[in-house]
């Protein structure tokens, strides 16, 4: 399967608008800039996320878009399902009635247990889990989303405690041998498919520093 740009850039607006959330409100054409999508495809996808109340808009001089909850209240499962139509990778896993062979399709249950195994995923992840936790450059936060072995989460953690509370220049300088080595070692085979994290986080800190300069 794969999402729709209506949805993952449906995602990519409200993480931008998690990331502002204590700031008033934001206009379209700041975020289009910072996330390099056309202000006229957002003024698209935007139109559901405000029927479904998850974004008000603010008029006047100062006006804008904010989130009606707090980015912690409202999960990635919610956003693609409504901008996706359903929360399933086939409509016969949600609505029997559209095929035929729906009672008897060994298939349908296949496609039914991966959506749920999917979107149980996305619904442990709220906009707060994606939202750069920075302030006056310093990083108070930091989270990983992992899918690996245990060396895998373990340099996901430690990474983690490295990072926090450390200004964003500091923090570009962790690097794999660092977490190796506040790790106190990691197998050869580990140091390249699991000490990936010192890589996640430069990359998350300069996407950052893109957005916000």
């Amino acid at each position: 399967m794969k999402l729709s740009t209506r949805s993952r850039y449906g995602t990519r607006l409200m993480v931008d608008m998690a990331e502002h959330y204590d700031q008033g409100p934001v206009q379209l054409g700041d975020i289009a800039r910072r996330q390099n999508i056309s202000v006229k495809y957002l003024e698209q996808i935007i139109i559901p996320l405000k029927k479904a109340r998850y974004i008000e808009s603010i008029r006047g001089p100062k006006g804008g878009h904010v989130l009606t909850r707090p980015p912690a209240e409202i999960t990635v499962a919610e956003i693609v399902a409504l901008l996706e139509d359903g929360a399933s990778l086939t409509d016969c896993t949600e609505h029997a009635e559209v095929c035929e062979r729906a009672d008897f399709c060994p298939t349908r249950l296949v496609w039914k247990a991966a959506s749920e195994a999917m979107f149980n995923k996305l619904k442990s992840i709220t906009l707060a889990d994606l939202a750069a936790k920075v302030k006056d450059n310093i990083l108070e936060d930091v989270k990983f989303q992992t899918f690996g072995c245990v060396a895998a989460i373990a340099v996901s953690s430690i990474v983690s405690e490295m990072a926090k509370g450390k200004k964003l220049e500091d923090a570009l300088q962790i690097t794999r041998q660092s977490v190796a080595k506040a790790l106190g070692g990691l197998p050869p085979n580990k140091m390249h498919c699991s000490n990936l994290g010192a890589d996640a986080l430069a990359l998350a800190i300069k996407d950052y520093q893109n957005k916000h300069h």
